[in-house]
C-alpha cells in the first residue's frame, strides 16, 4: 500500500482537501499522532471526521493525557476515530489495527 507522509496537521488538512476524490489521490486511511506542531491530532481528528466521516482515522499518542488529565484516546474515539494506539506500540500491532480498520470501511 503506498503512503504519505506530511509534517502536521496543518499539512494533513491541506492534502486531504486538495487530493480526496481524485483517484491517483484518494486516500484509504489516516493515521495521525496526537501530538504535533502546528495543529493538534485531536482537533485533525475532529475536522477530518467531519469533513470526511466515511474517512477512516487511526490515533496514535505516547501522552495518552493531557496537562487536564483527559485521556485523549478516549476523546478522539469519541470524535470518531475508527481506533487507536498507545506508543509505544509495535509493526505487528500497527498492520493488525490498519488490516482491522480498512476492512470495516
Amino acid at each position: 500500500m503506498p503512503w504519505v507522509a506530511v509534517e502536521n496537521g496543518e499539512a494533513a488538512q491541506h492534502y486531504l482537501s486538495q487530493g480526496q476524490g481524485l483517484p491517483d489521490q484518494a486516500v484509504d486511511v489516516v493515521l495521525t499522532d496526537l501530538v504535533m506542531p502546528e495543529h493538534d491530532g485531536v482537533a485533525l481528528v475532529a475536522d477530518l471526521k467531519r469533513r470526511f466521516p466515511a474517512l477512516p482515522v487511526v490515533a496514535m499518542s505516547g501522552r495518552a493525557r493531557t496537562d487536564l488529565s483527559i485521556d485523549s484516546l478516549s476523546l478522539v474515539r469519541l470524535l470518531g476515530a475508527d481506533a487507536t494506539l498507545e506508543k509505544p506500540f509495535g509493526l505487528a500491532e500497527l498492520e493488525r489495527t490498519m488490516a482491522w480498520v480498512l476492512t470495516r470501511h
